[in-house]
């Protein structure tokens, strides 16, 4: 049996470097695997703790913060909602950026999902 799943929001796989802050612990450290303008996921965290609702900002290597809420966490992989939905042309930009970035800025150019 198969589970149809209707979002909301394309999502785009992207590979990244991130940091994410979060209250009462220094900064982690992960990998953006998927954006979409709504929120994103991140894998590849090292080994914190992140609750349901708790509030987050996300560094994007090369691009800057962005906050967001932890809709769900398990076994070192994250999704997050943002505050705000990105708008169209930021989302282009950052989907460019995750890709076809530099190593210098935090990008890897081989990626998939």
């Amino acid at each position: 049996m198969s589970l149809f799943v209707i979002r909301s929001n394309k999502r785009y796989a992207v590979r990244r470097a991130v940091s994410l802050d979060h209250p009462g612990d220094n900064c982690a450290e992960g990998l953006l695997i998927e954006i979409s303008q709504e929120g994103c996921r991140i894998s590849s965290l090292d080994a914190r703790e992140f609750a349901m609702g708790q509030p987050a900002t996300v560094e994007i290597c090369g691009f800057g913060k962005l906050t967001a809420t932890v809709r769900w966490a398990h076994d070192a992989v994250m999704g997050l909602r943002f505050d705000a939905p990105l708008h169209n042309d930021v989302l282009g930009q950052l989907i460019t950026m995750c890709r076809d970035g530099d190593e210098a800025t935090g990008a890897i150019r081989s990626y998939g999902t």
